[in-house]
């Protein structure tokens, strides 16, 4: 048995994103929307509110992958915690035919990623390799068959934001990793740029 072994400062990081998200819903959603009610609906309302809803989804999403994992080689399972589930769910790796590997890229750099798959081809749970010290014990004890497709950019970002994918629909594509890797760099900065100017318009706005 093994368990992930995520450094404290990963810890601390969901902290403080779960803090904005919970901030966030409230100046960004719930006044938002009483200031729209009271002072009527125009454009530029909905406008912020939209931005403002599109990041709390963004949040919501990063810290869905933020997972605690205990794996149990003898019961031949995978335990996990997360945000959406508090309480812990259980998968058995006799309901998966494979695994499917790939890289992300974010402000710290690249780090490797793996999905369950499915009996219908379809990528289930989902483990960053940033959150943990310990990706490759991790990704040795889960033994399952390597699923290796070749994604374009269009079913690269479908995987990263929904997590879920039929890898029986994909065809083997040219290898298109620097041209994602790109395209994910420019969306971080516009993502960062909209989070800062909706910022600024509800402050000084």
């Amino acid at each position: 048995m093994i368990k992930s072994n995520i450094h404290i400062n990963w810890y601390l990081w969901f902290s403080l994103m779960l803090f904005l998200l919970i901030f966030g819903a409230y100046m960004f959603g719930i006044k938002t929307i009483i200031y729209i009610i009271d002072k009527g609906v125009s454009f530029f309302n909905i406008l912020i509110f939209i931005l403002c809803f599109s990041l709390e989804l963004f949040l919501l999403i990063v810290l869905k992958g933020f997972k605690y994992l205990i794996i149990d080689k003898s019961k031949n399972q995978l335990k996990y915690y997360s945000i959406l589930r508090p309480f812990g769910k259980t998968l058995y790796f006799n309901d998966y035919i494979g695994t499917y590997q790939t890289t992300e890229t974010g402000s710290l750099g690249s780090y490797k990623v793996l999905y369950l798959v499915d009996k219908n081809n379809i990528t289930r749970l989902k483990i960053m390799g940033i959150y943990y010290k310990n990706m490759d014990e991790i990704m040795k004890i889960i033994t399952l068959p390597k699923i290796r497709k070749n994604l374009s950019p269009k079913e690269y970002f479908k995987l990263l934001f929904i997590g879920k994918i039929n890898l029986s629909e994909i065809e083997n594509k040219k290898n298109v990793e620097s041209k994602i890797t790109t395209y994910l760099k420019i969306f971080i900065t516009i993502t960062f740029i909209i989070f800062i100017l909706g910022t600024l318009i509800r402050i000084f706005g």
